[in-house]
């Protein structure tokens, strides 16, 4: 297998996040006109590059059919991409990459637009105004005085003057179903390091993955969705449905699912103001996941409804929790408190104590640790919540899924509560826990 960076992920030569690029949103290349109106747009800024490059004599003959198509399906993955950036968040970035290396690779992660004229096309609309352009550069902090910067585009005035303000919305834009939504991304080397995806070769197991996602991303799309803003909220892109599957350096470690508009939402945005069906919405999650899935290994009923409230530490949940969370996805075993959590416990009880008590509490902790288990308790959570959703489709239940948890209509809270414990069992063998959380009155 090969090291891919994913297509929605854009780093310039040597170039890290610093400072402002923090708040600057990737390029995602996948976007597409739907509508007349942005099918115009596009149009419109083909046919001007097209006549700048005959005025100024810039190229001697046409392009080749596939790089004419490349050619535009660029342009048209550039400003739509901004165009829906300006609406949803005005004047902000997208970051891209100019990096030849990158630009242009095989594989299931490539987006026809990132062609190695990729950084010409985007030269080009900002010469004609229809983007700008901030060219990322490499610096030393402590001899420059100021870090690196990533390339970063956002619409220019052309597309903000003739487009948006001609009415183009966001519902004028889709994505495009090339993308690949089963992803594996490489293990990361330490936690400065922004990772990537990782080509691979498609098997039986990925094929179903595959087929799954893409079953209940169907389900989605027509799903009756709304949101209840204000005019002075930030835009909520209803569209944003999609999901992909993130595994983490094997098909057995990670598997969660990401996207989706509802798990940018803040917790309260959610239940007081989504709608499913005009019906207002309740949270069900799964309680202590990790570790019932770790008794579940072992077949092994808990005993305890709290395994957060460990005797020897009582009073100290919180911490309690944290540190158990870290201990399921360390490398090697845990011999010192992780950072913020030394204040979280008696000044007296030294970590490896703490550790011990946790594990005398849950001997399966003991027993079945390994380095980073807790991605394979990942894996097999985001099995059971593929199977929920599957389900849940089949009884025509919409559930928006966020990890451990998924959203339902509250007329649908009992039956969708009953689907995750059964599915839960089938899984583990052992009873599980499901909590609910819906809106709270003023």
């Amino acid at each position: 297998m090969t090291a891919h960076p994913l297509t929605r992920t854009g780093t310039d030569e040597g170039d890290v996040l610093h400072g402002e690029d923090m708040d600057d949103r990737e390029f995602i290349p996948f976007r597409r006109p739907c509508s007349p109106l942005s099918l115009s747009m596009v149009a419109s800024a083909i046919q001007d590059l097209l006549e700048e490059e005959e005025r100024r004599g810039v190229r001697t003959r046409k392009r080749r059919a596939v790089d004419q198509k490349t050619f535009e399906a660029t342009v048209a993955a550039v400003l739509c991409d901004v165009a829906f950036l300006e609406l949803t968040e005005a004047s902000a970035w997208a970051s891209v990459t100019f990096d030849k290396s990158v630009l242009g690779c095989g594989g299931r992660y490539r987006a026809e637009a990132l062609s190695t004229k990729f950084p010409e096309v985007v030269r080009a609309l900002a010469d004609r105004q229809w983007i700008e352009l901030e060219v990322g550069y490499h610096k030393h902090p402590f001899i420059y005085g100021r870090p690196s910067r990533r390339t970063r585009i956002r619409a220019g005035d052309l597309v903000r003057r003739s487009w948006i303000g001609a009415g183009l919305r966001m519902e004028d834009f889709e994505l495009d179903d090339s993308e690949e939504v089963i992803i594996l991304r490489r293990q990361r080397i330490d936690h400065r390091d922004r990772g990537g995806s990782v080509d691979y070769a498609d098997t039986e197991t990925t094929n179903r993955y595959r087929a799954e996602l893409r079953r209940i991303n169907e389900w989605l799309r027509a799903a009756p969705l709304n949101f209840l803003g204000t005019p002075s909220d930030r835009p909520v892109d209803l569209g944003d449905r999609r999901l992909r599957r993130i595994f983490n350096g094997s098909f057995e470690r990670g598997g969660r699912l990401y996207g989706g508009f509802w798990q940018k939402l803040k917790s309260d945005e959610r239940l007081s103001r989504l709608t499913i069906s005009g019906a207002p919405v309740v949270e069900l999650d799964y309680g202590q996941m990790s570790l019932r899935l770790l008794y579940g290994a072992a077949k092994v009923q808990p005993a305890w409804s709290d395994g957060y409230a460990v005797p020897g530490l009582e009073g100290h949940r919180e911490g309690t929790k944290k540190l158990l969370n870290a201990m399921l996805n360390r490398e090697s075993p845990l011999t010192k408190y992780p950072k913020g959590l030394r204040s979280m416990f008696p000044a007296v009880t030294p970590a490896w104590e703490a550790v011990r008590l946790i594990e005398e509490f849950h001997p399966p902790l003991r027993d079945q640790w390994r380095p980073k288990v807790g991605l394979e308790l990942m894996f097999r959570e985001s099995c059971i919540l593929i199977d929920v959703l599957l389900l849940l489709a089949d009884m025509n239940i919409t559930a928006l899924p966020i990890h451990d948890a998924v959203l339902v209509s509250q007329k649908h809270a009992d039956i969708t509560k009953g689907v995750m414990l059964e599915v839960f069992h089938r899984h583990t063998s052992i009873q599980g826990q499901v909590g609910m959380n819906s809106r709270r009155e003023p």
